[in-house]
């Protein structure tokens, strides 16, 4: 077996170098049945194992079980069997024997959600990173967490379930194969796997021709799940096994040299010949910006005045922090503000997202965009656009006709289920449900009288979109925002014109770069991951705490 790396730094290509020329050159070699493509998430993995060959145009379509993450690789191989964390009936279960260690089944995706949660949560954390460092149990002091490891590992035995890391440890003992025998794994974000995952990788590569290794060690910032940035640099191989993309397609000169001399103190890294962005008409490189501020997280109205002037002029921007807390007071203002934001990377959060967000029943975007909208029969509406709002509706003088107003309602949502006809305009309904002024201040779309009337359990959902409706229009509410708000966990492998990063860090943070080299250096290459997603200009603010003479600094100098 050998093993090959190729480092990516950022905007260099590397998933779509990955994508289009070597997987396919490894197809043309060995066929598509002997190849393995293993990424960070099932969605990356896909879409690196399907995209058009750069030789061919065509899709090069690996067979489905030979693509995915590596914990779903080996569910399968493993027969599929129940796990613990994603079986609501078990956590329950564990919940009610053990209270004091109950946990959520919550998974840790981000460096703000290590301290949240149960204690049981803490723990199975803290056992999981172990575990993935391949810290062996008897190393392990503390005598709380001994006491959930006991626990938690008879449940599993009493009921004959897994855990996620059981899935790569059970792989590791009994499994030396990878499913199907391929002559060669690519592994995507190669330093974001743990210990544990790449022993299992290397292990399965020694029945294959080769194992290569894809990622970049300045952006492994996922150290909070046991991820370890070696992976990339150890042992050493021979060189030319050994590739570098080294032209980045985002970053300009002035960014790069930013990060750069960010990035260079971090003193076990590879050193990588990287160039900045050129013009694809001239091929000179392009300068870019870099700017500081003396606004910080805590007052960013100033930030956000000159974040809308780039917005105005059809550019893409970034608020960007390390901890998510740090992001509140932004949100607040763009709330307060009415101006459109999301964050299409962490669709869960619904903060984020507050237009598209995810979330079980109708949003408040659908209300409104339905109450602004009409049907065939302009002004009115069709039935079905008509319930959507018509149903929060208060019972009153200017709105839902007492008791008939809500039969009327019910007897149209029947009509709806059973697919009878002649429901494309409300035209000959709307007074049989809402009031005669209700109906003309409807059909006027009068936005204030809909606020007023509205159901005070809707209220909330509704100020919001309201208020970018009434800021920037129609479009503002139904187009994807060009402001993205998050951490920079949340943003890793996404892009922006204009970036804002806060130097700020958590007191733990600022406590680990104190103590330990690893601590330090981690928050080096968080930031440069940070400072790396502008394409055009990087606007850097101001801490929010600054100490003098304290040898704790609670942010990085950038």
């Amino acid at each position: 077996m050998e093993e090959s790396r190729i480092f990516g730094p950022p905007g260099t290509g590397k998933t779509s170098s990955l994508a289009t020329t070597y997987i396919p050159a490894a197809v043309k070699r060995y066929g598509k049945e002997r190849i393995m493509v293993v990424s960070f998430t099932r969605a990356a993995a896909i879409k690196i194992a399907h995209q058009p060959s750069r030789s061919t145009g065509m899709p090069i379509d690996i067979p489905k079980g030979h693509v995915g993450t590596l914990h779903s690789i080996c569910f399968h191989m493993l027969g599929e069997p129940k796990i613990l964390e994603t079986d609501k009936g078990l956590i329950q279960r564990f919940n009610e024997m053990h209270p004091v260690f109950s946990i959520s089944g919550k998974t840790i995706s981000s460096v703000d959600e290590i301290n949240t949660g149960s204690e049981g949560d803490r723990f199975l954390n803290i056992y999981n990173i172990k575990r993935n460092r391949m810290v062996e149990k008897s190393m392990i002091s503390s005598p709380a967490l001994r006491s959930f490891i006991t626990k938690w590992e008879q449940f599993k035995s009493d009921n004959n379930v897994m855990d996620f890391t059981d899935l790569i440890e059970t792989c590791l003992k009994d499994r030396p194969y990878a499913p199907n025998h391929p002559e060669i794994i690519f592994v995507d974000e190669a330093q974001d796997m743990t210990k544990l995952q790449i022993k299992l990788v290397r292990s399965w590569g020694q029945d294959m021709h080769r194992v290569v290794l894809v990622g970049d060690d300045d952006q492994a910032i996922y150290l909070f799940s046991g991820a370890d940035p070696r992976n990339m640099l150890e042992p050493s191989i021979k060189k030319e096994f050994t590739k570098v993309l080294d032209q980045s397609y985002r970053v300009p000169q002035k960014i790069l040299d930013r990060a750069n001399s960010l990035i260079s103190k971090v003193t076990n890294r590879k050193n990588k010949k990287y160039m900045a962005r050129k013009d694809k008409k001239t091929n000179q490189t392009i300068e870019g910006k870099v700017h500081t501020r003396d606004a910080t997280w805590k007052y960013p109205d100033e930030l956000i005045t000159e974040a809308k002037d780039y917005v105005k002029q059809n550019k893409t921007v970034m608020f960007l922090a390390s901890c998510s807390y740090m992001l509140e007071p932004l949100k607040k203002k763009l709330r307060e503000q009415g101006i459109p934001f999301h964050n299409p990377y962490r669709r869960q959060r619904g903060d984020w997202n507050p237009l598209h967000g995810g979330g079980a029943g109708i949003q408040g975007i659908d209300i409104i965009k339905a109450f602004l909208g009409n049907g065939i029969d302009e002004p009115y509406w069709n039935i079905p656009q008509l319930l959507t709002w018509a149903k929060y509706i208060k019972v009153g003088d200017e709105g839902l006709i007492r008791k008939q107003g809500k039969e009327g309602i019910t007897a149209l949502e029947n009509a709806i289920e059973n697919n009878e006809q002649g429901l494309h305009t409300s035209r000959n309904v709307l007074t049989q449900i809402i009031t005669e002024t209700a109906a003309e201040k409807a059909l006027n779309r009068d936005i204030a009288w809909f606020l007023d009337t509205v159901q005070q359990k809707r209220m909330d959902g509704l100020k919001y979109p309201v208020a970018v409706y009434e800021q920037n229009g129609l479009n503002a509410i139904e187009n994807q925002p060009l402001l993205t708000i998050g951490t920079i966990h949340s943003v890793k492998g996404a892009e922006a014109d204009c970036v804002f990063l806060f130097p700020d860090i958590s007191w733990q943070a600022a406590s680990e770069m104190r103590t330990s080299i690893e601590g330090r250096e981690y928050m080096y290459r968080v930031f440069y991951v940070g400072m790396t997603r502008a394409k055009e200009e990087l606007i850097l603010t101001e801490p929010a705490v600054k100490r003098a003479g304290s040898e704790t600094r609670y942010y990085i100098k950038l």
